[in-house]
């Protein structure tokens, strides 16, 4: 609201801009309907993850752990800051933070004694297997959604 200097208030309304030509209202309403999907997902994510007794952060590590590139589900700090995309600093203290309620375990790399690998414990393991079962029925529909707005973009 402005301020008129005869003391009345001047309401403005906001006004949408246009879209640029090349903009199509239906590929804009694909993104918002991705978007909503994913939040519904990331909170369906963290739902699971809370009833497994892991938190949020805890549940995206050991995936990342358990996924890691070399098929044998052991990561490096490097691996996961990337995957994270977080700082080296706020994954070695996440990682040691799931190390002491026994979710992962460290040890010095064979190959590189300058890395650290990480590997879920067996409690670990079961807890991201536990979250990832009860995220079954939304996984299937979160793909299909993607497959589906994938195809119409």
């Amino acid at each position: 609201m402005t301020k008129q200097s005869s003391g009345q208030d001047k309401r403005t309304h906001a006004t949408a801009e246009p879209l640029a030509p090349e903009t199509n209202i239906d590929l804009v309403q694909h993104v918002a309907e991705l978007w909503i999907h994913l939040r519904e997902f990331a909170c369906a994510t963290e739902r699971a993850a809370r009833k497994n007794r892991l938190t949020p952060q805890r549940y995206l590590l050991l995936l990342m752990i358990r996924a890691a590139t070399d098929g044998q589900g052991v990561a490096t700090v490097s691996h996961v800051t990337k995957q994270l995309q977080l700082a080296q600093s706020s994954v070695t203290g996440l990682i040691a933070r799931a190390e002491a309620v026994g979710l992962v375990a460290r040890s010095d790399s064979p190959m590189d004694g300058r890395q650290t690998e990480i590997r879920l414990t067996k409690e670990g393991t079961r807890r991201l297997r536990a979250t990832i079962s009860d995220l079954g029925v939304e996984r299937r529909q979160f793909a299909a959604l993607v497959a589906e707005l994938k195809d119409s973009i």
